[in-house]
């Protein structure tokens, strides 16, 4: 699923005319109020908090000061842990900068801005990619997926996040669901058979106990693959164009030394 350009994406594509290189001055904002998820992601957010901390564990962080650090500003970083949907809002409100990790979702398309190529979502300059596969308990047969449809016994739910790119997605294939406020609880209640299959990251499954992933089988193929991107309020893209460019492509630079595998960063 590639939301295409609408409504507030139209500001992304002319960022694409600002050049990598950063200009000091008047670009350079004096801090950066960064909302983060509030639960753990592995491995890019590790531990689960509410509200302002110093630093987040796991892979996120890091890049992020990385990034900052390449921009050539000298920007005050403000991290603030946030549930998924209270994140959109402080972005839309103006509450918070930039909200982290964010994916190309229509919600974020409408209310924030991405890097965009053409009328599609950059995806060269996302800084992590999570592969989305169901997960059935061990020895479920009556859920079936053969990469188009998904089956399973009569009413049957299932089970996701609140993460808006799944959301999303089980909405445009008409799924009944019910949702957990993170990846980590959704798991908890399929080992609980609170629904007979769940749509979570095969990064979030593999951080899980090996007990926990001896109860549960995977079907193939991967359902969705969805990029992480830093996604900007309007207001701060458009008034520090050239300095949201620059984090863009920053924050895909350092995420690469920890997944080569990757695609190359492309300004």
């Amino acid at each position: 699923m590639k939301p295409t350009l609408h409504r507030g994406a139209a500001l992304a594509a002319m960022l694409l005319v600002a050049g990598p290189s950063l200009a000091q001055g008047a670009d350079c904002p004096r801090q950066l109020r960064l909302g983060m998820i509030n639960y753990a992601a592995p491995p890019l957010v590790t531990d689960s908090r509410n509200g302002p901390v110093d630093d987040v564990p796991g892979q996120l962080a890091p890049w992020l000061r990385k990034a900052l650090a390449r921009s050539g500003c000298r920007v005050a970083l403000h991290i603030l842990r946030l549930p998924v949907p209270r994140g959109y809002e402080y972005l839309k409100s103006g509450e918070i900068d930039v909200w982290a990790p964010g994916t190309a979702s229509a919600q974020a398309l409408e209310i924030g801005v991405l890097p965009m190529r053409g009328t599609q979502v950059d995806e060269r300059l996302g800084y992590a990619r999570f592969r989305y596969f169901f997960y059935v308990p061990k020895g479920e047969s009556a859920v079936r997926w053969d990469g188009k449809a998904l089956n399973g016994p009569p009413g049957y739910t299932l089970g996701i996040s609140n993460a808006t790119v799944v959301v999303e997605f089980a909405q445009t294939h008409g799924w009944l669901t019910e949702r957990a406020p993170n990846t980590n609880l959704t798991i908890d209640k399929l080992l609980a058979r609170r629904f007979p299959v769940a749509l979570v990251p095969e990064q979030s499954m593999q951080a899980r106990p090996e007990g926990d992933l001896a109860r549960l089988d995977r079907l193939e193929p991967a359902a969705l693959d969805t990029w992480f991107q830093a996604v900007f309020s309007k207001p701060f893209a458009a008034k520090h164009p050239q300095f949201t460019r620059q984090l863009w492509l920053s924050l895909c630079q350092a995420s690469r030394k920890d997944q080569p595998e990757l695609p190359r960063c492309t300004p």
